[in-house]
């Protein structure tokens, strides 16, 4: 094989790699105080876009709801349409405590949706404001989330249980 021909396969592998990795992870820049201790504002964070079932405990990159938009009387720019969160409950849990009073009319958690919150519990824009997270809009999960600030290990759902296989 000619060294041309060699350089060239290799740049085409390369650029196919690159490809297939930018569509399969993305980094994000934690902006703002939500998510603090656990995060720092300007900190970059991995996501691996995922479709596999959500767990509580993950760390997940969301579509900002357009309801965040009305709440600050003006729309987001393009750096803050992505929101960085914990997932507090999936499909079928029951709603956390956290969540006002008027998502209580269903008992748990509707299909297709989660719950999300930030890890400081009196900052920033999440389920307590706009409720329920419709799935699809979730970007992806981060590769290596951290625990919780505070050292607990994230409460185990009934869907996380029975990702562990039997009881």
């Amino acid at each position: 094989m000619s060294p041309v021909v060699a350089a060239t396969l290799v740049a085409v592998v390369l650029a196919a790699t690159v490809v297939v990795l930018r569509r399969r992870y993305v980094s994000v820049r934690v902006d703002g105080t939500s998510m603090s201790p656990t995060y720092a504002p300007g900190e970059v964070v991995l996501i691996r876009r995922s479709h596999r079932r959500l767990r509580v405990g993950d760390v997940v990159v969301v579509r900002r709801p357009p309801a965040a938009a009305d709440a600050q009387g003006s729309s987001p720019s393009p750096d803050q349409r992505w929101l960085i969160k914990r997932v507090a409950a999936v499909a079928g849990d029951p709603v956390p405590a956290a969540l006002p009073p008027a998502h209580h009319g269903d008992a748990v958690v509707p299909e297709g949706t989660v719950v999300i919150l930030g890890d400081s519990p009196t900052r920033g824009y999440d389920s307590r404001s706009v409720g329920f997270i419709p799935v699809g809009h979730v970007l992806g999960v981060a590769i290596r989330p951290r625990p919780a600030a505070d050292g607990s290990a994230p409460k185990m759902s009934r869907s996380t249980r029975n990702d562990r296989g039997p009881r």
